[in-house]
């Protein structure tokens, strides 16, 4: 049981910890951005496929994987939007939700999920092309000066 305490401990010490450093790489690298949206979501189904697989947990547990399935979503419309203000509101609901501020203290299953919309929400969407225009372009107007 000592063992379970420290295993936990280091857990909610080192994950965010690994977060942030995974949402600045995200903010250099698009690549990571693209892992990073689809990484809250893919834990959360994970999870889901576990606790159905080995019979449900705890109590109100199926609640709380809809609503944390639903938050992890968060970067996935950030990134369609184009901003990450969706993804900064569900790490802050979602860390509500992990250490037990709406909930039980069982619902630490969230906290990767968090941990990994933090990480999205720090590196941001990833860009989008940007659109071009049907007016004049800056290389038409370069040509119309010379």
């Amino acid at each position: 049981m000592l063992f379970l305490a420290y295993f936990y401990g280091g857990l909610v010490v080192a994950l965010p910890v690994v977060a942030v450093v995974a949402g600045f790489i995200g903010r250099r690298y698009l690549w990571a951005r693209y892992v990073l949206v689809v990484l809250g979501p893919g834990y959360m189904v994970a999870l889901s496929a576990f606790l159905v697989w080995r019979g449900y947990g705890f109590p109100g547990a199926p609640v709380v994987i809809g609503i944390g399935l639903s938050l992890t979503l968060a970067p996935v419309i950030s990134s369609w939007l184009g901003v990450r203000g969706p993804s900064v509101a569900a790490a802050v609901v979602l860390f509500m939700f992990s250490t037990g501020w709406f909930f039980s203290p069982t619902v630490l299953v969230l906290f990767p999920a968090f941990c990994a919309t933090l990480a999205a929400a720090i590196a941001g969407p990833p860009l989008r092309k940007p659109a071009t225009s049907g007016g004049a372009s800056s290389s038409a107007r370069l040509d119309a000066s010379v």
